[in-house]
């Protein structure tokens, strides 16, 4: 793939040298650079990349990736220079494109919330599991390649994974045969662009609540950062469904603004998921999901009033998914989340 080809959906790139070069791949960190790939220079929290351009170059690096103009007198090895507004977004356009937009080919589902997001997930992956559905699974407790499958899971270094490595495992959740994939969206991830490039088939909003103003300089600031989520933007399409928390009022402010098909769930407000019945006790939960598509019944070793939100959201993603209630029902009964109270 052509340079000037891997940043087609990169608005106002500016090319300096040849662009046409081929690129064999896409690189951040200087140390894993192979010649032939793109490096991107990206100014973190810890360590500017800028510094490490020479490392990169040294180790066959032919681009780099900069929200800076070169420097006059760049080095001789550097084949060409590619200055973008914003380096992450241009990171995750261009590794979507490097990969062939993978997500496009899957159902994938971001689950996104001050609280829940791990629980939902789970919930979401073990009713596609029982779907057929063949689910990956992106979050706070590891990586899932295949959710079905003992063992395969990996260490998650990141809630949601840094954006060259999230196009590179949906590729390979694709080339295995997989059809979706779900993945716990952090308001950190959403301002640092990683999922820029990803087409949500659904989203799914668990509540908000102030948290996370060490990294987000306002509580405003933390509110738009999760509401990316349910937005169109450059390279990325609003998802087609929006699961928003009814009794949560910022969790539905999003629907006048999100082009997405809303389902909402809840308890005290109206839904259209919602838990007429329900029973949460030490040894679980016991509730009857009222959903367009009818009563579900739903049997849960989670316990609290907290985890009748999660069933009711999960259950609301999985009926726009297209499961039905005995794959939900099944789902639901055989998850064990680790590391999560039951």
């Amino acid at each position: 793939m052509t340079l000037q080809q891997l940043f087609q959906p990169v608005r106002e790139a500016t090319f300096f040298g040849d662009a046409q070069v081929v690129i064999s791949g896409l690189e951040l960190d200087s140390r894993r650079v192979f010649p032939g790939q793109a490096f991107f220079a990206i100014h973190g929290y810890r360590q500017d990349g800028h510094r490490f351009i020479p490392d990169a170059l040294a180790r066959g690096a032919l681009a780099v990736v900069s929200e800076a103009a070169p420097a006059p007198g760049s080095d001789g090895r550097l084949a060409a220079w590619v200055q973008v507004p914003n380096a992450r977004r241009a990171l995750a356009l261009a590794a979507a494109e490097f990969y062939g937009h993978p997500s496009e080919q899957l159902q994938l589902v971001g689950v996104t919330g001050t609280n829940g997001k791990t629980t939902v997930s789970f919930l979401i992956a073990s009713i596609l599991d029982a779907a057929e559905k063949k689910p990956a699974l992106f979050g706070t407790i590891e990586y899932r390649l295949v959710f079905g499958e003992p063992g395969g899971s990996r260490p998650a270094p990141n809630t949601t994974p840094e954006s060259l490595d999230l196009q590179r495992m949906l590729r390979q959740v694709v080339e295995a045969a997989g059809k979706s994939a779900v993945m716990e969206v952090s308001s950190h991830s959403l301002a640092l662009e990683r999922v820029a490039g990803c087409s949500f088939h659904t989203a799914v909003w668990t509540n908000f609540s102030r948290d996370h103003l060490d990294f987000h300089p306002t509580v405003e600031d933390y509110y738009a950062a999760k509401a990316k989520l349910f937005l169109a933007t450059e390279g990325q399409p609003a998802p087609q469904i929006a699961v928003l928390n009814a009794d949560d009022a910022h969790c539905s402010a999003i629907s006048n603004q999100t082009p997405a098909r809303i389902v909402r769930f809840g308890i005290e407000q109206p839904a259209d998921v919602t838990a007429r019945k329900w029973k949460a006790g030490r040894s679980g939960i016991s509730l009857t999901a009222q959903t367009p598509a009818g009563p579900v019944e739903l049997d849960s070793l989670l316990v609290g009033r907290h985890n009748v939100y999660n069933l009711l959201a999960a259950t609301a993603a999985a009926i726009g998914l297209g499961a039905t209630s005995e794959q939900i029902r099944q789902g639901v009964r055989s998850l064990r989340v680790p590391g999560r109270m039951e």
